[in-house]
């Protein structure tokens, strides 16, 4: 279990706090699906007196379901929330001529399809960000695509001219099938 404690300085607390709790809200439990070894995030933010929970659960045939919770520090109910995604992963033989380094002659690429909210009630669709682990940006899928790709230096977008994320790219419409 590891534990993250951002003390801040009274100098720099309240700008500083109402920019961390800020960035910490955006915190979405998408981040939770490929990242294998985490199963849980806990944000208290003092600031507010909120503290969000929000954890991964493996189910069966590839569904994973991320539950979030939010309890108020001054008693007010709790919020739960519950999105369940079908996980489909395919580990790839990488082309020698393409391949990154000698050792790495395997990938995994993956989908996550939303299947909506635990209550079963229609969600708006919306466009979901690529991850390469973590995400990057939407393309407009409205789905989850997960690979090893190649980045911008800043993270900011896919390498669109390399092989290795060409042929990745290749790859994924497998996974519908």
């Amino acid at each position: 279990e590891t534990c993250i404690d951002l003390p801040l300085k009274e100098t720099m607390q309240r700008r500083a706090a109402d920019f961390l709790s800020g960035k910490f809200a955006d915190l979405h439990p998408i981040l939770l699906l490929f990242l294998n070894k985490l199963r849980q995030l806990e944000v208290f933010d003092s600031t507010c007196g909120t503290d969000r929970v929000m954890r991964r659960r493996d189910l069966e045939r590839g569904v994973v379901e991320l539950r979030t919770a939010v309890s108020f520090e001054d008693g007010g109910n709790e919020e739960v929330s519950t999105e369940r995604f079908l996980v489909v992963k395919q580990d790839l033989e990488v082309p020698v001529e393409i391949a990154r380094s000698k050792g790495a002659l395997r990938t995994e690429v993956a989908i996550a399809i939303d299947l909506g909210a635990d209550e079963g009630g229609a969600r708006e669709s919306r466009a979901y960000p690529v991850f390469s682990y973590l995400p990057v940006q939407p393309y407009g899928f409205r789905f989850i695509v997960q690979g090893d790709f190649m980045l911008a230096s800043g993270r900011e977008a896919i390498t669109q001219d390399s092989p290795w994320n060409q042929w990745l790219r290749a790859e994924i419409p497998a996974l519908f099938l």
